[in-house]
């Protein structure tokens, strides 16, 4: 618990313990505006190049961009773009941080019914993510513009807390919220041609599984 803030009494729930906050210098966050940084702790799969007409099935149920972000509007603007998605356990620190550095917009929460995120599942497309609640952050940004960020509600997750205020200037690694007890996920989106993911996750991704991450690691180049 060296890397933790533990309350003077100790903690007085599971829930306390499963939204703890790290210590100040329990990470090192790249100063570098050009790089992003992991938001969590969690497992990473990139999935690049993200084409219009991409339809995926999965327990007969399709998803496309449209459908995940709620908007065509929104979709397009990152056609031929990098998701980035970030898959926490319960036993990871469930704590969400700025991957980047930018001004986020107003948390639109998408409704859906909840459902379990099976990661794997990411090979045949996201669809498992549009049964879950998701609330969208968009993030202004002077390197790569619009970043979209979603923290995705899984099964047993009924709250995500959000601790930013928008309109507000941000730096990597300054705490953007937490989800409440259970298993849930980040998902990013950088528009096409903005970003490059680090070579071994790309690779990783590509032979069908993920990376273990920490929050505050480069995950691009």
């Amino acid at each position: 618990m060296g890397n933790y803030v533990v309350p003077a009494g100790g903690y007085t729930s599971f829930n306390d313990f499963f939204i703890r906050k790290l210590k100040p210098w329990a990470r090192t966050i790249d100063s570098s505006p050009n790089r992003v940084i992991s938001p969590v702790d969690g497992k990473l799969y990139t999935i690049q190049n993200i084409a219009s007409d991409s339809i995926f099935y999965i327990k007969q149920q399709q998803f496309n961009l449209e459908k995940f972000l709620d908007s065509p509007q929104l979709a397009s603007q990152f056609i031929g773009g990098t998701m980035m998605v970030f898959r926490l356990a319960p036993y990871d620190y469930h704590r969400i941080h700025f991957p980047v550095d930018g001004i986020p917009g107003q948390t639109k929460v998408i409704h859906g019914a909840f459902a379990s995120v099976n990661p794997m599942a990411i090979l045949a497309g996201a669809a498992p993510f549009f049964h879950n609640e998701r609330h969208l952050v968009m993030i202004e940004t002077q390197q790569w513009g619009s970043v979209a960020m979603l923290c995705v509600g899984a099964l047993m997750v009924g709250s995500i807390v959000h601790t930013h205020q928008a309109g507000q200037l941000y730096r990597k690694g300054d705490e953007c919220g937490y989800f409440a007890f259970g298993g849930s996920t980040v998902v990013l989106l950088f528009k096409s041609n903005t970003i490059q993911p680090i070579e071994h996750f790309t690779e990783h991704s590509l032979q069908g599984f993920e990376t273990a991450v920490k929050m505050g690691v480069v995950v691009t180049q």
